[in-house]
């Protein structure tokens, strides 16, 4: 096998510097630098990429994180290759002509990493790209790149060192553990990143959202999210993280969650326990206790799993049932597209949908934080769904629902969607949307955006129930039908469906507006912030991610940046985690938009709470970009909706 060149790559401090920060790490240092960063709160770690890859002779570069907020600015400005976030990927992304591969080095020393009579010194973890490579051709790369790695560290120490490779076990992620196999013939141990964290006795849980929970301690599949889902009868275990969960009475996740996704929001929406674990035998009993009904106790400082009688059930789930939400009344009476920077009053959420109409104030009080948005009214959902079909399968599944099973349930609303996409779309709309596209945003890719009467609302969020599509204007009209009839059949996904009914609400009064915006492509960085009101004050929590990477919908093992000011007057913030990607306020050009983003979300909590309840004090949850324009970056706040269950 070729020799591998290693180039330190900016900011060299020397070994004596590394050695300072390798505090639990003897002498000599893994790498003598560039200055490592904590990862997950306990794994001092570097950033690195691969180069050349398919060259005799690749190069492995360790960068240094406080210049470089990641792998593909390194490339970009460390390498002075000027590549692009997005042509980075592609150059990642395609086996055959693949240029680099990113990596993160971990340091494992200090933490007694033992198995099977070895100890091992570090970890990797190959940066997960949406890879073409076969399984085959995965582990050959990987394998690879561990060689270049093993054969630097022992000539760094002066002698051999045990590693692991870090595989999730999702196989919507590459490199996963498929390539397990393959790498141990090679001689390279593999564990998930839940076994890594525990064999370096980290924190072992991690609970996002306090509180008690009464039902079967249930343990679910990939395949059950597809058929038979969870209920609001189940304590439901995940091995993965799901990009939506169902109402149910606790959420335990064997994976890390990061606390401002859409899974947490609806968590504290609902008031259901929501905690991680790297293995569920944390919990004692609680691998004996799979199918039986259990009682799971997370709040103050206090984790406990106890059995729980059938009395104490149904009285739990008749409480948690308890809530009637009452969905403003639709207006049908509007026709054409409504311009949200119009003047004149602002349009309700009984006329456009909540999101529209909470985008129209944020266009009239923040013109300098948004683009420009139409709105498409109820009328024209109201036309597809009055089709005899779609009213046939709506009227069976209400009249029949309480003698369904779940998995009739979620077939007749999958049916409805099916009869919405092949429904007429009325000619009208599509004149009027085409007009308005065209006028203001010719030759370029908007965002159709569900904006229903069921969501944020002061006592319904529905974060991440229905679907948002995007559309290049300069496609057909035939395409914007689909599009538009994508959007107006996700008002019957199941998880949205299911989440309704568990809160009494009417399905026949719910529907369907479209928010429309020029699509954020492209991004620099994008994240969520939210306000947590206290006795007197209230705090601030930013969370922040690079580039297209979701903060509310992340992947797994991916970290955001998140930031707290502890009372909104304060200027000093606490870290509470650093992005596993790359940095995005914390030693970026970015940072002088964190107090500009700090002060709208304080003027949108303000506004907010002037429309709460009487007596009652709510939070803002604030969904913003951050979009490299002309003279610099740019802040974008893309939604804002009340949270009425915030973070404690």
């Amino acid at each position: 096998m070729a020799s591998v060149r290693l180039l330190i790559s900016a900011g060299i401090i020397g070994a004596v510097g590394v050695s300072c920060l390798l505090a639990s790490a003897q002498a000599p240092a893994l790498v003598d630098s560039p200055p490592p960063f904590l990862s997950y709160g306990k794994l001092l770690t570097w950033a690195g990429v691969a180069s050349d890859w398919q060259s005799e002779e690749p190069t492995l570069h360790l960068y240094d994180s406080t210049r470089y907020r990641g792998h593909a600015e390194f490339v970009s400005r460390g390498l002075k290759t000027g590549t692009t976030f997005k042509q980075f990927k592609q150059d990642v992304k395609k086996h055959g002509s693949r240029k680099y591969l990113p990596f993160f080095l971990y340091d494992l020393r200090g933490h007694d990493v033992r198995e099977g009579g070895k100890l091992f010194a570090w970890a990797l973890v190959v940066e997960a790209y949406e890879y073409d490579d076969s399984v085959g051709q995965m582990a050959s790369e990987v394998v690879k790149l561990l060689g270049y790695v093993d054969r630097h560290i022992t000539g760094q120490v002066g002698r051999k060192e045990n590693g692991i490779i870090v595989l999730p076990t999702s196989r919507k992620l590459k490199p996963n553990t498929t390539i397990a196999g393959r790498l141990n013939q090679a001689g390279y141990s593999n564990r998930t990143l839940s076994e890594l964290l525990k064999l370096c006795d980290g924190d072992p849980v991690q609970v996002l959202n306090p509180s008690i929970g009464i039902g079967y301690l249930r343990l679910v599949s990939d395949t059950d999210r597809e058929t038979e889902a969870p209920s609001f009868h189940d304590i439901a275990v995940y091995e993965h993280l799901p990009k939506r969960i169902p109402p149910v009475s606790g959420i335990i996740t064997l994976f890390p969650q990061t606390p401002l996704s859409h899974i947490n929001l609806l968590a504290r929406n609902r008031g259901t326990p929501n905690l991680y674990l790297p293995a569920l035998d944390i919990l004692p009993q609680a691998t004996n206790w799979i199918g039986k009904l259990v009682k799971l106790d997370c709040r103050g400082h206090k984790l406990l799993l106890s059995e729980a009688t059938a009395g104490e059930a149904d009285a739990f789930w008749k409480k948690q049932r308890s809530t009637y939400i009452e969905l403003p009344e639709p207006d049908l009476s509007i026709s054409g597209i409504v311009d949200l920077q119009a003047g004149g009053s602002l349009p309700s959420a009984s006329q456009v949908g909540a999101k529209a109409a909470g985008y129209a104030r944020l266009l009239k009080q923040y013109p300098q934080y948004t683009r420009r948005g139409f709105a498409v009214p109820f009328k024209y959902y109201a036309a597809v769904a009055n089709d005899s079909d779609v009213q046939e399968q709506i009227r069976s599944l209400l009249e029949q629902k309480d003698r369904l099973s779940r998995r009739e349930i979620r077939l007749r609303c999958r049916m409805i969607a099916v009869a919405i996409r092949d429904a007429d779309v009325p000619k009208e709309l599509v004149d009027a949307l085409r007009r308005a596209l065209e006028t203001h945003f010719a030759d370029q890719r908007v965002r159709l955006r569900s904006s229903t009467n069921c969501e944020d609302l002061m006592q319904f969020n529905g974060a991440g129930l229905y679907e948002s599509v995007g559309f290049d204007v300069k496609d057909s009209n035939k395409k914007l039908r689909k599009k538009l009839r994508e959007v107006f059949a996700s008002l019957w996904n199941v998880e949205a469906f299911e989440e309704r009914e568990y809160y009494h609400i009417d399905h026949m009064r719910a529907a369907m507006a479209i928010l429309v915006n020029k699509a954020f492509t492209d991004e620099y960085a994008n994240g969520v912030a939210i306000t947590m009101p206290c006795e007197r004050e209230f705090t601030v929590v930013i969370n922040a991610q690079r580039g297209e990477s979701s903060v509310t919908n992340p992947d797994e093992g991916e970290v955001p940046e998140s930031l707290v000011f502890k009372r909104a007057s304060d200027d000093d913030y606490h870290v509470e985690s650093r992005s596993s990607i790359e940095d995005v306020f914390l030693n970026s050009e970015a940072a002088h938009l964190l107090n500009e983003l700090k002060e709208v979300t304080i003027t949108v909590h303000h506004a907010m709470n002037t429309q709460a309840p009487e007596g009652k004090s709510v939070g803002a949850d604030i969904e913003y970009k951050i979009m490299r324009e002309t003279g610099g970056l740019r802040l974008y706040v893309k939604q804002a909706r009340p949270l009425m269950s915030v973070l404690p």
